[in-house]
């Protein structure tokens, strides 16, 4: 709603001084100059004010058909991480010991000898996640180890590199993506390179 009401604020103004214009130099073909001019300030605001709330609304309903058919199309895509049935048996509180101490021991090492990249998107946190998720799999970067879309993280191994990516909003509709690496290589640049692509593609839209 509030891109809306910015949107209308934003075309009322030049649309109604147009048509009020217009409508001043078609009356005062008919009447004297003074009332000419009040009768199209008149109609030109009226008719601005209708016009732009119309055109307002076609575009706001345009935008959000288009960036609901975006994020529809981004989470339909697969993505490296399958659910699998997990089998209950007295290892499994062991195993799952075990993948935390795995993800501490990565985070340790990315936190000591690590490369820094830091990007920001035009595009909400949540769509940023999912673009970052969608990146990873389309590249064929490494396995996800550790994710959590609700504090926008992802961690992954490749070989001897481990990358941690975390998300975090700046705005309503801007997100910033720190991409934290052991070794700069091309994966880390093949990540960047993704997002840059998918953010001008969702400008497109």
């Amino acid at each position: 709603m509030r891109s809306y009401f910015n949107l209308f604020l934003t075309l009322v103004m030049p649309i109604s001084i147009l048509l009020t214009a217009v409508a001043t130099v078609y009356f005062s073909m008919n009447y004297e100059f003074t009332k000419a001019i009040k009768l199209g300030i008149l109609a030109g605001v009226m008719a601005g004010v209708a016009f732009s709330f119309v055109l307002s609304l076609v575009i706001t309903i345009v935008r959000f058909i288009r960036l609901y058919n975006l994020k529809s199309k981004i989470k339909s895509e697969e993505y490296p991480m399958k659910s699998t049935p997990v089998k209950i048996d007295p290892t499994v509180y062991t195993k799952k010991h075990q993948k935390t101490q795995e993800i501490l021991a990565a985070e340790s090492k990315l936190e000591s000898d690590s490369i820094e990249e830091k990007i920001m998107l035009l595009m909400d946190k949540e769509l940023a996640y999912e673009v970052s998720l969608n990146s990873i799999s389309h590249k064929n970067i490494g396995d996800i180890i550790h994710q959590n879309k609700n504090e926008g993280s992802i961690l992954l191994r490749s070989k001897n590199e481990e990358i941690k990516i975390l998300i975090s909003s700046l705005t309503k509709h801007t997100s910033q993506v720190l991409i934290t690496s052991t070794i700069d290589n091309s994966n880390m640049k093949n990540i960047i390179a993704t997002l840059k692509e998918k953010e001008h593609s969702f400008m497109q839209y």
